[in-house]
């Protein structure tokens, strides 16, 4: 990760000059993401047998760029991050192993606040773009579909689903960086970038009911965007 943001600083650097990005520009953005969890005990050891696969969802909403000169501005915005991952354990019980199976789903409201460097014109209106930053996250919706055996909630049946809210923490943050290019046209801006999203707290909130587990939410966004 350090290497990538050093390869990525050193591009632009190299390439910075002027060109219209000062000022303010608002826009659209849709982007499918692929979101995967981290999932560790209160020391951050793995857990034995656990497995975790990644599932695909949506974020969309409102995006702001603001240049404090051609090269340099910031990037911020409204979107509306729908996140989701799968996890399923073998669990021996006195008489039987279940498999106990979970896909889980959270709905986020984000704001983000980073850096934004754009590189000089390399022809036809594209320019290379780098984000780097944080990102704050609104948790308000949650979703737990359960079968074989409920490990993460408190309460609930055997193939069922669980959507308290209660069972993760309001409000999150994340380490987000990626390359993007804008493309300029005479009706408006067009933007197309991979934006790496790295959670930095834990999302988890059921140790007062003992899962003292660190569930970290990561993704990676493929961001569709146009500007006014």
């Amino acid at each position: 990760m350090r290497t990538y943001i050093l390869l990525l600083s050193l591009l632009l650097s190299t390439s910075l000059s002027l060109h219209a990005q000062e000022g303010i520009k608002i826009g659209l953005r849709l982007s499918p993401i692929s979101s995967f969890a981290n999932i560790t005990d209160e020391e951050g050891n793995q857990f034995l047998g656990l497995n975790r696969s990644g599932k695909a969802g949506f974020s969309y909403g409102l995006s702001a760029n603001y240049g404090f000169t051609d090269n340099y501005g910031i990037y911020t915005g409204i979107h509306i991050v729908n996140k989701r991952f799968e996890r399923n354990q073998d669990i021996s019980l006195v008489n039987e192993t279940v498999n106990a199976s979970q896909v889980v789903r959270v709905s986020s409201i984000e704001i983000p606040a980073a850096i934004r460097l754009r590189s000089n014109d390399l022809g036809n209106g594209l320019n290379i773009v780098g984000i780097f930053g944080l990102a704050f996250e609104f948790n308000t919706g949650y979703k737990n579909e359960f079968s074989g055996l409920n490990t993460i909630d408190p309460v609930g049946d055997a193939n069922g689903v669980n959507r308290n809210s209660d069972n993760i923490r309001r409000l999150t943050t994340s380490f987000i960086f990626g390359p993007a290019v804008d493309y300029e046209t005479d009706f408006g801006m067009f933007n197309v970038g991979i934006i790496y999203h790295q959670m930095l707290s834990n999302i988890n909130k059921l140790d007062s009911y003992g899962n003292s587990e660190t569930i970290k939410i990561h993704y990676i966004a493929f961001d569709l965007g146009y500007f006014f």
